[in-house]
């Protein structure tokens, strides 16, 4: 129940990013300073971004999929734990011991678990995207959730709902090794040690913050350095379609997830805030860039 709720309480935001990565801006940029006061070009921040949503679209726009989306949660959240412990009971290994073998068993665990959990639960990542996607699409066919799957089944058949599994597999993967190895040296090599100590001192609560800190350090950094795969995988979740944003200029016509890759470097490079990036700021001041962006802006 606690992941619908969650799934209600952040439908706005997930919905803006979701449409953010597909490349869709509600008005064009404009000129805006930046926190050091730097001459640039912005976009509007997510809030703002939702009441241009909610005054174009109507409120019903920022809980589109939101239903399917806590379905999903709750399935890849309750399926994913299970495999994990059942392929660890059967190794007879344990997820909380710390040597180096130990949470290499563990990661190849939740390796195969989330692999699983990722098949399983693609289906409903892919209806959400297509849902949300349509939200400013003058083709309504991807408004409601039966509608959305009818649509995809007769367009692709069973495929088409595992549109962007790679890309959602890759992320996962390589977000879940990247971040149990990176805490496990962090740990074990004691590069944090002497802040841990610090923390320690305050009490109760530094404790708690010294014993995350770790975790908290490394998915940040993990998280970041994935993120254009994730951006990839999103857009590729609807890429083929008669959706406006599944088309040029927001993406090559019927591309795959590394041909969305590609053509999201090839605009504007690794680090560009406009592309393989998009998404990653703006929660609550303007999205600003140095120079200007508009090849894959739409006026609504």
């Amino acid at each position: 129940m606690n992941l619908f709720a969650s799934a209600l309480i952040s439908a706005p935001l997930y919905n803006v990013k979701s449409l953010v990565k597909f490349g869709f801006e509600p008005i064009p940029e404009f000129p805006a300073k930046n926190w050091m006061w730097k001459d640039g070009f912005g976009r509007l921040s997510f809030f703002s971004y939702a009441n241009k949503l909610k005054q174009q679209y109507g409120i019903a726009s920022l809980f589109r999929g939101t239903l399917v989306v806590g379905l999903g949660n709750v399935i890849f959240a309750e399926v994913g734990n299970y495999g994990t412990k059942m392929i660890l009971d059967k190794w007879k290994s344990s997820s909380e011991e710390k040597s180096f073998s130990a949470t290499v068993t563990s990661l190849a665990a939740e390796t195969i678990s989330m692999t699983g959990v990722l098949i399983i639960t693609q289906p409903f990542r892919v209806i959400v995207r297509n849902m949300i996607a349509s939200i400013v699409d003058k083709n309504d066919i991807y408004n409601t959730t039966i509608g959305t799957i009818k649509s995809i089944a007769n367009e692709f058949g069973l495929a088409g709902f595992f549109r962007g599994l790679v890309g959602d597999w890759m992320h996962h993967i390589l977000n879940l090794w990247l971040v149990g190895l990176g805490i496990y040296f962090v740990t074990s090599q004691g590069f944090l040690k002497k802040y841990q100590d610090s923390l320690r001192e305050i009490g109760s609560i530094g404790e708690t913050a010294a014993n995350s800190l770790p975790t908290l350090l490394v998915s940040s950094i993990v998280s970041y350095a994935v993120y254009p795969i994730h951006v990839a995988a999103v857009m590729s979740s609807i890429a083929g379609s008669s959706l406006e944003l599944a088309n040029p200029p927001y993406q090559p016509k019927n591309a795959d997830f590394f041909s969305i890759y590609e053509f999201l470097y090839n605009l504007g490079g690794y680090l560009n805030p406009r592309t393989m990036f998009r998404g990653t700021s703006g929660l609550l001041g303007t999205r600003w860039a140095l120079t200007p962006f508009d090849l894959s802006v739409k006026s609504a």
